[in-house]
């Protein structure tokens, strides 16, 4: 599966992008988000994964411009601030699944496991 992983925290992205490899999934990895969305627009992307509050772009807004863009792409969020209203709000904007950092990288393969 092709996947990009977006993370204004460069150690956090580089162990998931190696943890995916490992795995067997293509990765690319962004610590902006308005840089991963320009991949999205010129590539076949199968999934995302992104941070909640990174700065310039926070997840919410990334997911947004994916859903207009390509809005059949999974978007897994996470976040170590997830709180009712913002978790509501991710479901309401169409995340497909959300992370609670730290996370165990088996809940992560679990859920694109069971991706299309």
């Amino acid at each position: 599966m092709k996947i990009i992983v977006v993370d204004d925290d460069r150690l956090n992205c580089l162990t998931m992008v190696q943890l995916l490899k490992d795995a067997g999934h293509e990765v690319c990895s962004f610590e902006a988000a308005d840089e991963a969305l320009k991949l999205i627009e010129a590539d076949h992307v199968q999934a995302a994964i992104v941070d909640f509050r990174m700065p310039r772009m926070d997840g919410f807004t990334f997911l947004t411009k994916v859903r207009a863009k390509k809005p059949g792409i999974p978007v897994i969020m996470m976040s170590a601030h997830w709180t009712p209203k913002s978790l509501e709000d991710a479901r309401k904007l169409g995340v497909t699944a959300h992370l609670t950092k730290p996370f165990d990288m088996d809940d992560l393969l679990a859920i694109l496991a069971k991706l299309p």
